[in-house]
């Protein structure tokens, strides 16, 4: 059997006064080891109240460049998801391309399109 490594916590400060906490480990993509954040799901009353109602940030990993990190505050995993409620760290979501030029004016699309055949446009 395998020895395990040893799962890791902690709260990162990341240059630009961005916070994030969950798991950490490295990971290595394209030749290039990043630091790995596993950030866990979150659940919170969205007025502050208890019994109001509640949404969920679900579970997420993020991941990044040994230089945008300014700070790495070792601690528990009990410590790590109290920050990470604190924190309320969303993960991207992608959007559509279709949506996002739809929403966009006429006059800044059309450059943006032209070339393009009208059978090819996906709005």
């Amino acid at each position: 059997m395998e020895n395990q490594p040893q799962k890791q916590y902690a709260i990162i400060e990341l240059f630009g006064h961005a916070r994030i906490a969950g798991q950490i480990s490295e990971q290595t993509f394209g030749g290039t080891t990043f630091v790995r954040i596993d950030v866990p799901e979150i659940t919170y009353c969205v007025s502050g109240q208890k019994g109001d109602e509640r949404a969920v940030i679900p579970a997420h990993t993020v991941t990044f460049g040994p230089g945008s990190i300014y700070a790495i505050n070792w601690c528990d995993e009990a410590a790590s998801v109290l920050a990470a409620h604190s924190i309320r760290r969303e993960p991207l979501y992608l959007y559509a391309l279709q949506d996002a030029l739809r929403r966009m004016p006429e006059q800044s699309r059309a450059p943006i399109l032209e070339g393009i055949d009208s059978d090819d446009i996906p709005y």
